[in-house]
């Protein structure tokens, strides 16, 4: 039977107010991390020579970023989830991993790697984990519970186990939260002169 499970780990948004000089040493350091610990590249416009009507390319990775958004909107999840996932998503077919190349041109690889990668976002940072039979469900049959967790362990070898990766969402907060208090206001008198 299909599930989902509470995740009894709690994550929590910092709760203090950091300087100027901190935020910009949290930034340059995600900057840092982003272009060597969690570094991808460009995997779709790469001219990667797969060139067959099967090949993955933007619009498949948009329906993928839609179908993510409606499950973790299903699931009451934060959307943060699917940043999250896509970021694991892209920097895996980055990698020289046999399953991340074969994802590159094999549409329907490339959508269990998308599942994988959203199972695992959840099962790291939501509150309830998904089980690999759910998401085998989800999938109308066209992946088993073992193709599921083999593609898993995959996607984790070819990572390195290195999922904490900043988001473009972790940049926004920071950058967002060096603006005046005044610029967060709802003043529309401001804004209509």
């Amino acid at each position: 039977m299909s599930s989902l499970s509470m995740n009894m780990s709690s994550s929590s948004e910092d709760d203090f107010t950091m300087s100027s000089s901190e935020v910009a040493d949290r930034i340059a350091v995600m900057q840092q991390q982003e272009s060597n610990t969690y570094a991808c590249s460009d995997y779709i416009g790469n001219g990667n020579g797969h060139q067959s009507s099967k090949s993955v390319d933007r619009e498949c990775r948009v329906k993928m970023i839609e179908w993510t958004y409606q499950v973790v909107d299903f699931c009451k999840f934060s959307r943060n989830t699917v940043a999250i996932s896509m970021s694991y998503l892209d920097r895996f077919l980055s990698t020289s991993s046999p399953s991340a190349q074969r994802a590159l041109v094999s549409k329907k690889v490339y959508q269990l790697a998308a599942m994988v990668t959203l199972y695992l976002s959840v099962k790291l940072f939501e509150p309830m984990a998904m089980d690999p039979t759910l998401l085998a469900e989800i999938s109308q049959g066209c992946y088993t519970e073992q193709e599921i967790e083999s593609m898993e362990q995959e996607i984790l070898t070819a990572l390195q186990w290195r999922l904490n990766g900043p988001t473009s969402l972790d940049f926004m907060t920071h950058i967002l939260s060096l603006l005046p208090k005044s610029a967060n206001s709802t003043d529309n008198s401001a804004m209509m002169a």
